[in-house]
């Protein structure tokens, strides 16, 4: 029906939790990503309050198909270089997953101040995975690597875990 959603199936120390504090924005940011990206969906940057000196106060993260669909015509060239026009249909469908971080006050630590988990879409699969926009911005190295143990069958976020131990934690 209309009302189906989908809830990641990630394990517990990986999802948000609203009691988490964290030590910078960045860390917040990145905890996100990564769970995004073994929940198997793209993340877009939503809202953000800032200070007067550009601290941010407070940051929404959503799902990248938050939003009204909306039919866009879009102008691409043939092969012979003509302007042709296309429909892209975008692929938003109003989905509610977010997460909201605020500023503790007085503190440069974050808080997670809002958390909707259900996703009313379906997520990437473990075999269309690589379909996700995060998994493309892989770096060549990670590519090859993880494509390697792939042939080898094992699951791909088990994999960027993997690849994420080796390079202790530089990246």
């Amino acid at each position: 029906g209309g009302s189906s959603y989908w809830i990641p199936v990630v394990s517990d120390h990986i999802k948000p939790k609203s009691i988490q504090f964290f030590y910078s924005y960045r860390v917040a940011l990145s905890m996100y990503y990564n769970y995004a990206s073994l929940a198997g969906f793209d993340v877009r940057l939503g809202p953000i309050g800032t200070t007067e000196s550009d601290i941010i106060t407070q940051r929404h993260l959503l799902c990248n198909r938050e939003g009204k669909p909306r039919t866009a015509k879009v102008d691409t060239l043939d092969p012979q270089h003509n302007k042709i026009q296309r429909r892209k249909d975008s692929f938003r469908c109003e989905c509610k997953t977010k997460i909201v971080f605020i500023l503790v006050h007085g503190t440069n630590k974050y808080i997670v101040a809002e958390f909707v988990e259900q996703h009313n879409h379906k997520l990437f699969g473990k075999d269309n995975m690589f379909l996700s926009r995060t998994k493309r911005k892989l770096d060549y190295s990670q590519e090859i690597f993880i494509h390697n143990l792939s042939k080898q069958n094992i699951g791909a976020s088990r994999t960027h875990r993997l690849y994420s131990g080796l390079q202790g934690e530089l990246g």
